[in-house]
């Protein structure tokens, strides 16, 4: 396989995995098959790029300058990772089992417990994840007015809304 069959391989292996991290305990068979078949996608798709990253828009996902576009896949994993406001993965070479599941075990969490927990990185606190990194999207630089006062996200969005919606009325 070339680089980029490799890259869209472990994508998708990645959103099975992510997926049967959903669906599946974490001792579940297809649960751990799906996290053996995903660190071995990752070997091979180390070979290619070191350290794998992995970036996260609302609509998509991109890897090495690959804008990954027009795929339901790609959509999909992209959709799951920014609703936990994920911007970008890192992993890197020598990751394990262990490690993989303790990632996919928090990043499949409902956005709601997430951000009941405190977010991403409260619910990996203590948690030894050496090779795996990501970093979440900080919202804070969105919406602090020019007083600097942090406004609330949701009257943020809702504001922006309906701004939205009484432009196009006009």
């Amino acid at each position: 396989m070339n680089k980029e069959e490799t890259l869209e391989n472990f994508l998708r292996i990645f959103k099975a995995a992510l997926t049967n991290s959903f669906l599946y305990s974490p001792n579940h068979p297809y649960f751990l098959t799906s996290v053996e078949n995903l660190r071995k996608n990752i070997e091979a798709a180390l070979q290619f790029t070191h350290p794998l990253v992995i970036a996260v828009t609302n609509t998509t996902v991109q890897m090495e300058g690959l804008a990954l576009h027009h795929k339901v896949i790609h959509e999909e994993l992209a959709r799951i990772l920014y609703q936990r406001k994920i911007k970008t993965i890192k992993i890197k070479e020598g990751v394990n089992e262990q490690e993989l599941i303790a990632f996919l075990r928090r990043v499949s969490l409902s956005a709601k417990e997430i951000l009941k927990q405190g977010g991403m990185k409260a619910l990996f606190e203590g948690v030894a994840l050496a090779h795996i990194e990501f970093e979440e999207i900080d919202y804070s630089l969105f919406l602090s007015d020019s007083g600097g006062e942090l406004k609330d996200i949701w009257s943020y969005m809702l504001k922006d809304a309906l701004e939205k919606k009484r432009q196009r009325c006009d």
